[in-house]
């Protein structure tokens, strides 16, 4: 019995060794932001309703996205009345932030991101055919499945599907 009850301990202090608590976890998602889409994030408006997704890598992107040689931001996020993920896109110069999924309908990708497993920024509209635009496009993807350049124009963003 003693054996057992050692054996036991053991094993729970084994699987709950470098866990932490969720609050830290969002601390650490937090302090990671650039300055710029942090301070964006903080406001109530969009805390309340979004939360940074923790289940993506990189959980947010930098790149020249609206062509104005200033640095914008992509957040995955997730809508917190509707479990919905999505992206946030935030345009530095203009203080103009968009919401693309996370319950919102766009394009094809519809109203929940919950199928993007990858992203990145990219100039591969260059190459791809897509419509030209001004700034860096971001590639999202569903890992060896489809997946479409997200880019702007003067009328928004975009989606041109690269595959299925």
């Amino acid at each position: 019995m003693r054996l057992i009850c050692c054996i036991v301990f053991f094993a729970l202090s084994i699987s709950s060794f470098g866990q932490t608590a969720p609050e830290e976890n969002d601390f650490v998602f937090e302090a990671n932001l650039p300055n710029e889409i942090r301070d964006f994030y903080d406001q109530e408006k969009i805390r309340t309703n979004y939360i940074i997704r923790k289940d993506l890598n990189p959980f947010y992107l930098r790149g020249d996205l609206d062509g104005d040689k200033k640095m914008d931001c992509a957040l995955g996020i997730t809508e917190k009345k509707s479990g919905k993920k999505g992206i946030l896109i935030y345009h530095t110069g203009t203080k103009r932030h968009f919401i693309l999924g996370a319950g919102k309908r766009f394009s094809n990708g519809g109203d929940n991101f919950d199928w993007m497993n990858a992203w990145s920024v990219t100039d591969e509209w260059r190459k791809a055919g897509a419509p030209s635009t001004s700034g860096e496009t971001s590639h999202v993807e569903k890992l060896e499945s489809a997946s479409a350049l997200i880019y702007w124009t003067r009328d928004g963003y975009k989606w041109d599907q690269q595959g299925d």
